[in-house]
């Protein structure tokens, strides 16, 4: 077997996709729960290690410190955030390190007036690390899709999710073995109001110029679900090269809600099964910066810790991109580097225009130290 270095990844998963939200005391953050299935990998030929850390963006005018708790679907406090007093400005803080992978909401863990505790953004970030001589057979990267319903779907046709970004796929993003279909995933945490309900959840494909009637539809259900038990609810699919997908979801019963309360993307890749294995080449993660729908234009408080040396990345050939989910033809964003101290562009960043947009390669405009980056939203 041919010698390879050990390798190290990083990716990320949004636990909530509200802005601003205030905690009190026990309370989850509205409809803030992730399914608890987890981007990983699999390597060939060695060991292979998760660590996990929770992250939030987060202020505190309160005159004591306070906690914001990561946990599973059961209750069990994985990790904790401590946000000091006098965090007058979004500031982001992680956690120390749990080798749990099942952290999928948060919650304030002390009494708090209305207001003094806002969390902006909080994540899920593992770092994957193989032993020697090992490489990677299988990915699996999760993507956020923002897809949520805070008002309950009602309806016993399909219906898209609201506020979700529609999914693209690009097949030269992947280079993985001769052996692996491409083959996706739509998973989502949903609960019904009432035991006389079910849902059916859905994935749509477009013509490949974001138009869906007459799409073909991939779906899965009928499941029932009176509360959120973390189980969470899947759909499959085989994306096509240059298509866009989007969440769909109907009910049996006008009568009974379904409470989407969060959903992810998944391309998988590869094989861990095959003799002798073959090495994936080529796939996405992401640092997932949540834009706003509305308000000001400007720099935002969307940090997020950029880091391209060994502390997260190891023997990969890293390639950088910036890209949004526009709302309109004018839509104009770019990334800015060191936002809380000396804001400073990163040439090339800039996209503009309606739906998915992508830049051109700026990798080599890229900080190669460890810093904060943020969006800077040029027009809505």
């Amino acid at each position: 077997m041919a010698n390879y270095p050990q390798r190290k990844f990083r990716g990320e998963i949004l636990l909530n996709t509200a802005l601003e939200q205030s905690l009190s005391t026990g309370l989850y953050m509205p409809f803030d729960r992730m399914p608890p299935w987890v981007p990983s990998y699999t390597f060939f030929g060695s060991s292979w290690t998760d660590v996990w850390y929770g992250e939030v963006v987060a202020k505190n005018t309160d005159s004591a410190a306070r906690a914001v708790e990561f946990l599973n679907a059961a209750g069990t406090v994985r990790v904790t955030v401590s946000v000091p007093s006098g965090t007058t400005l979004f500031t982001r803080i992680r956690s120390s390190s749990t080798t749990y992978n099942d952290i999928d909401h948060i919650r304030l863990a002390q009494t708090t007036s209305a207001g003094q505790l806002q969390v902006l953004i909080a994540r899920k970030i593992r770092i994957s690390q193989s032993g020697t001589n090992a490489f990677v057979t299988v990915v699996h990267p999760g993507f956020n899709c923002f897809g949520k319903s805070s008002t309950g779907i009602q309806d016993t046709v399909w219906v898209d999710l609201p506020g979700q970004v529609y999914c693209d796929f690009v097949s030269a993003n992947w280079d993985g073995p001769s052996y692996g279909a491409y083959w996706g995933s739509l998973q989502v945490a949903a609960y019904i109001s009432s035991d006389k309900g079910s849902f059916w959840l859905g994935v749509q494909q477009d013509d490949g110029n974001y138009n869906f009637a007459g799409g073909t539809i991939w779906y899965g259900g009928p499941w029932t679900n009176t509360s959120y038990s973390g189980s969470g609810f899947g759909v499959g699919f085989t994306p096509l090269d240059g298509y866009h997908y989007k969440a769909i979801a109907r009910t049996s019963n006008s009568k009974y809600p379904v409470y989407i309360l969060g959903t992810l993307w998944q391309f998988n890749i590869g094989s861990g099964s095959i003799t002798p294995p073959t090495t994936v080449g080529r796939f996405e993660e992401r640092y997932n910066m949540i834009y706003p729908s509305a308000g000001a234009t400007g720099l935002t408080d969307y940090d997020d810790y950029f880091d391209p040396t060994s502390a997260e990345w190891v023997a990969i050939a890293l390639a950088y991109y910036h890209s949004h989910y526009g709302s309109q033809a004018a839509s104009s964003t770019k990334l800015v580097k060191d936002p809380n101290g000396t804001p400073i562009d990163i040439s090339g960043s800039t996209v503009t225009g309606a739906r998915h947009q992508r830049s051109g390669d700026i990798t080599a405009n890229m900080p190669t130290s460890a810093i904060l980056l943020a969006p800077n939203v040029v027009a809505l």
